[in-house]
């Protein structure tokens, strides 16, 4: 409790340390090339960049835009701007004050707990990882204490070097961090930067400060004024904690009194800063002026700064420095595309530099050093050097010449590192990765690597999910830049590479699990019951799609996929399944769950029904408006028990139509209006119409009783929320997040239904229900340790049972019972599951 006091402090403060609402505009990169604010200008832009190149390239920098357009275009707002970070830490604190407040909430209703990915195997995937880390730090007074920065996961710390994490920042306004610095007097005292550096991912509401060991946080007086607003690098005096710097997309902040006020001391875009190692007042800094850079250099600690050297023609710039010889600069320099120009070195403290070289390509042919570029040089050996973009490159004699580690695409290598390196660091010897796959730890120099990643790190960025019908310990779903993932039985499964994009899991045989990869290029299969039957079902899809092509399943064994028409599959290859062509590519598919014929499509403002057709391919007709949806489409849904009534959900409303879209209600209602609306579900069975739906950091739900939407938040952490999925033979909402992993909670218990089954029928979990004699029998098979628990409906423990293990004839005790309603709970390492009894 005491961090989510906090945040609400903190996020009411941002008001006084920023002068001027702060912006997220655009990639770093992006913003620096096109003089516009405007998405849709931006996104043109670059579109009109990649006329006439190969995207498909491997570090080409095209997946890194793709990435950002599909993560902010549902947040455009009606002018065609994007949400300033202001607005975007607004509206967290909105619904914080509803939670803290108790308004619109049911805080006995949900609870949120992660299901990971905390771990994985690889059983397919050729660039295996977890998520992405910005950056790496290791306690001055404990060598063992590591911290990361996710690009929208938030701090992380290992206390026992990557054993274990814990999660420091559940709370605070933005989840972004690409800075870390703690006090060498004082553990406790920790700084963050805010914002994602490297591909805006999350907004930037500056430096965060904490003096508990990152308990609680407050906001600094650092002050940005527009722009793309993202912090970076932050390096403490070595001799007086009170001065710190932070480098960010303004320019240089400096403090001397531990973060109360900071002075920009220099303007511009500044990515990179480091101290001279014997002499702090002497600073070296990174500034990107159009296409050229400056390399400064401060003699008075950082107040006042000269050129060095200024390199025309060149794009971002990696530098460090090394205590084995203070006076040595290495400068790693891309062009002005962001491919490799050269290695410079300094060997005067900047006075003069020479060309180490500018013909081996430790970039792999990469243009996209914007997003990915690490330089690190050894503390002991002036002359080793390590670098990194797609892999990370060694060099034993000041950059003259270089070897390649292992390549991204083997996983299997002993020195293996996921592509897209951002983050290269020593520290006591050791060398520290941090890619999109998370952070990896060498103790000889780049000889071997182990992932500390997999040892309870939840920073993963999913794109979507799908849950089995019967059970929650069975989902699949995609991540950027580590491909996808099936879930079986709570064990997570890395099942092929790339960006994993939508998934599901066959109802019919939930050993089977699809995902695609980026566009709807490949599909891949996963077989939990036979190994031998996973892989690719094809070398392409029918067509390109859109980034996130949908992939649904109906209720039977038909797969559905859109594209510029919708497509089938029963297992094999896709086949054309409409006559309407769609312009642009579908976004959306739902499929009646009692007629697999009867399907809502969407693409951009239109929703579209196919119905009434017994063969392929299926027409489909434009539904009506409502007169305006109030953005573009973000999701479709089907009452599962009355399929006649639609839900359709845009970036800022939600609508009902009873009679198969031809009319529509608002009934967005209570709902915050600066929360993004991404999807809605509707609960099958439930006797009230429960529906959820995911806003953009939140849950809510309503039924048929209710005049407004109740938040469902209980320790969910700030994330955004991008999938939502219900099972409801245990009982669960299921959610995926950008950031922070797949969550589960119950469904509230007002939408659990008494299911009335006889006394001999074992096909059902509980039986015989109603209970009429204090007996009966649980059918399912749990093989660990088990809690069954009985509450009353207003929630009072009334009956508790510890059990071995779980079979199909498993005795539950309900003697002593009054008449009445009653939820059960039966809890075990795998297994969660919740249902109403009625005791009679």
């Amino acid at each position: 409790m005491r961090k989510l006091f906090t945040s609400i402090l903190s996020v009411s403060a941002l008001s006084i340390a920023f002068g001027q609402e702060l912006s997220l505009n655009a990639p770093t990169h992006l913003e620096a090339k096109v003089n516009s604010n405007q998405f849709d200008e931006q996104v043109a832009a670059y579109d009109a960049f990649w006329e006439g190149k190969d995207p498909n390239k491997r570090g080409s920098g095209f997946k890194q835009m793709q990435r950002w357009q599909q993560l902010w275009k549902y947040e455009v707002k009606e002018d065609g701007t994007l949400p300033t970070a202001q607005e975007l830490a607004a509206s967290w604190n909105e619904l914080l004050s509803i939670q803290n407040n108790n308004r619109f909430t049911n805080t006995n209703d949900s609870n949120w707990t992660p299901l990971g990915p905390f771990t994985h195997s690889n059983q397919g995937s050729w660039s295996s990882g977890q998520g992405r880390v910005n950056v790496t730090l290791i306690d001055p007074n404990n060598p063992d204490k590591i911290y990361i920065g996710a690009p929208d996961g938030g701090l992380w710390v290992s206390p026992d070097h990557g054993q274990s994490w814990d999660a420091l920042t559940e709370y605070l306004p933005s989840l972004g961090v690409s800075g870390i610095a703690v006090d060498y007097n004082n553990s406790n005292i920790i700084y963050i930067s805010t914002g994602d550096e490297d591909a805006s991912d999350s907004y930037g509401i500056g430096v965060y400060k904490s003096t508990d060991g990152g308990a609680t946080w407050n906001p600094t007086g650092t002050t940005i004024t527009g722009g793309n607003s993202v912090m970076g690098e932050i390096y403490i005096h070595p001799s007086n904690s009170n001065i710190l710097w932070v480098v960010s997309s303004e320019g240089l902040f400096k403090t001397t009194d531990a973060g109360a006020s900071w002075t920009k001391t220099q303007e511009g875009r500044v990515k990179e800063i480091r101290l001279k190692p014997n002499n702090p007042d002497i600073i070296y800094l990174v500034q990107q002026v159009g296409n050229a850079i400056n390399l400064l250099k401060s003699t008075d600690g950082g107040n006042n700064f000269s050129n060095m050297q200024v390199l025309a023609n060149s794009g971002r710039t990696a530098i460090d420095v090394t205590a084995a010889n203070p006076e040595y600069i290495y400068v790693l320099v891309s062009n002005s595309n962001d491919s490799f120009k050269q290695l410079m070195r300094s060997a005067d403290s900047g006075a003069t530099f020479e060309v180490r070289n500018s013909t081996t390509d430790i970039y792999d042919g990469s243009q996209q050093a914007w997003f990915d570029l690490a330089l690190v040089a050894s503390d002991t050996d002036p002359e080793m050097i390590f670098t990194g973009t797609l892999n990370v490159w060694k060099s034993t004699n000041g950059g003259t010449s270089f070897t390649r580690g292992a390549v991204w695409s083997d996983p299997n290598a002993v020195n293996y590192t996921h592509a897209d390196i951002h983050d290269l660091k020593f520290f006591n010897d050791k060398l520290y990765v941090g890619s999109d796959g998370g952070i990896y730890v060498s103790d000889d120099n780049g000889a071997t690597f182990s992932d500390k990643t997999k040892n309870g790190l939840n920073i993963g960025q999913f794109y979507r999910i799908d849950v089995a019908p019967e059970t929650s310990s069975r989902i699949v779903g995609g991540l950027q830049d580590n491909g996808g993932y099936a879930f079986v039985d709570n064990n997570w499964i890395n099942f092929y590479g790339a960006d994993g994009m939508d998934a599901a899991i066959n109802p019919t045989n939930s050993n089977m699990y699809y995902g695609f990869i980026q566009f709807g290029g490949q599909m891949h299969r996963f077989n939990a019951g036979n190994p031998s039957g996973n892989g690719s079902l094809a070398a392409n899809g029918p067509e390109q799609g859109n980034w996130v092509t949908p992939l649904e399943y109906g209720s039977t064994n038909v797969l559905y996929a859109g594209y510029s028409r919708l497509y089938r599959s029963t297992g094999g290859a896709f086949s054309v399944a409409s006559s309407t062509t769609f312009s642009p590519m579908l976004d959306h598919i739902r499929v009646d769950p009692t007629n697999d014929k009867r399907i809502l499509v969407a693409n951009s403002n239109t929703v579209r029904l196919a119905e009434g057709q017994d063969e392929y391919p299926l027409e489909f007709t434009t539904l009506p408006s409502p007169g305006v949806w109030g953005g573009p489409i973000t999701s479709v849904e089907f009452n599962q028990n009355t399929p006649t009534t639609l839900y359709v959900t845009s970036a800022s409303r939600v609508f009902k139509s009873t009679d198969s879209g031809a009319t529509w209600e608002n009934i967005t209602r209570n709902l915050p209006a600066a929360q993004t609306k991404y999807v809605i579900a509707h609960q099958k069975n439930s006797p009230n119409n429960t529906l959820y739906i995911a806003t953009r950091n939140a849950v809510w739900y309503t039924n048929d009783d209710l005049t407004e939407w109740i938040l469902f938040n209980t320790n969910l952490p700030h994330s955004r929320v991008t999938d939502l999925e219900i099972n409801t033979v245990e009982g669960h909402v299921v959610i995926s997040t950008y950031g922070r992993g797949v969550w589960r909670s119950p469904v509230t218990e007002t939408s659990l239904s008494v299911e009335e089954v006889s006394g001999n029928d074992n096909s059902a979990l509980i039986y015989p229900n109603p209970v009429s004699s204090g007996k009966a029998k649980l059918s399912m098979l749990i093989e660990e340790p088990a809690e069954v628990t009985v509450h009353s409906i207003d929630g009072k423990l009334v009956k508790q049972q510890s059990l071995k293990r779980i079979d199909n004839q498993t005795d539950l005790d309900f003697s002593g019972l009054s008449k009445g309603t009653y939820v059960i709970t039966i809890k075990s390492e795998k297994h969660l599951i919740r249902k109403k009894v009625l005791v009679k």
